[in-house]
């Protein structure tokens, strides 16, 4: 219950649980929450501690990184379509935008922060900091 109020996505048992199965109702009954709360795409990306991502991080820029609030992102190739997701640091999706290379952030408190950006078929993501 406590899990769910969390929004959390996994939980891993532990072998005492294994070896006394206190896990088996509690842990489907959980996992099939999760199943229909979440999509594969909700769980982070950014598990590393690496600012970029993929082939083409050299020719995304986003600036000014750290931010009081906006950030642009600057694209050095022709592109047609853009996605941009923003990641707490805890994994939580927290905004999606379609289309736009400018994003206020300022609604949300200092800290790190992971952009995924999709332009076209290419996936890069970006580590930033806002401040206050």
């Amino acid at each position: 219950t406590q899990a769910k109020q969390l929004n959390i996505r996994y939980l891993e048992p532990w072998p005492w649980e294994f070896q006394y199965h206190t896990h088996d109702s509690l842990m489907q009954g959980f996992n099939m929450w999760a199943d229909t709360s979440f999509l594969a795409s909700d769980t982070c990306i950014f598990a590393g501690t690496a600012e970029t991502y993929g082939p083409a991080s050299s020719k995304v820029s986003i600036y000014p990184n750290p931010t009081k609030g906006l950030l642009n992102v600057h694209v050095d190739f022709l592109f047609q379509h853009i996605q941009i997701k923003l990641f707490n640091a805890s994994g939580r999706c927290l905004l999606t935008t379609a289309g736009q290379s400018e994003l206020d952030i300022s609604r949300f408190p200092a800290g790190i922060y992971y952009l995924w950006i999709k332009i076209d078929s290419v996936i890069t993501g970006k580590r930033i900091i806002r401040v206050e």
